[in-house]
């Protein structure tokens, strides 16, 4: 009898466990898939701010015992990628600028509110060791849900809608008229005047 106790407890330990791993919460949907993500200059003493973009989070497909999906930025034009989770960890790589420029991001959820910190790296093809344009702090908070939800898991379904040019943000300029670097460059004239011109 005592034998069958533990097997039944271990058998329920492991099956939490599982479904803890498919459907970790917090979860970058549950409770809205927007965010913003901010970036902090490793290389400044005081970790000066730089950019902030907003993030549009989809599910897709799980991957072994991680949740997955697609992201774009509705605040930077051509700025997407990928997603896993796994527990309260959140990896992420993307592409901007027709896949010239690069993100890498890795954080954690903060299981107690609707934010996450980690960090976030961004460079540039060059045909050799990559430019980087900065190394960073990141912070990230839920801000609400996107606008446009889509309910599949269809992965190739969510990526031909969010690469629909319907949902792409404009081309950014910073606040001197040049084109930035990239999604963390923090002088970029601000969204809502570049879409009033």
């Amino acid at each position: 009898m005592r034998t069958f106790i533990t097997s039944i407890l271990v058998l329920s330990l492991i099956t939490s466990i599982t479904a803890y791993a498919h459907n970790p919460l917090p979860d970058l949907i549950t409770g809205g898939n927007k965010w913003t993500i901010t970036a902090y200059d490793d290389s400044s003493p005081v970790h000066t701010q730089w950019g902030t973009q907003t993030l549009c989070f989809y599910r897709g497909s799980d991957v072994g015992t991680q949740s997955a999906g697609i992201w774009y930025s509705p605040t930077y034009f051509n700025w997407n990628g990928r997603w896993r989770q796994e527990g309260d960890q959140v990896f992420m790589t993307g592409d901007y600028d027709n896949n010239v420029g690069h993100d890498s991001m890795e954080w954690e959820m903060v299981v107690t509110t609707r934010a996450g910190a980690g960090h976030w790296r961004e460079w540039r093809e060059d045909g050799g060791y990559g430019t980087p344009i900065g190394y960073a702090n990141a912070a990230f908070v839920r801000i609400g849900t996107c606008d446009s939800i889509i309910d599949t898991a269809d992965v190739k379904a969510i990526e031909e809608i969010v690469l629909d040019k319907s949902l792409q943000a404009p081309q950014r300029v910073k606040t001197d008229g040049i084109e930035p670097l990239g999604p963390m460059d923090g002088d970029l004239l601000p969204l809502e005047l570049e879409t009033s011109k």
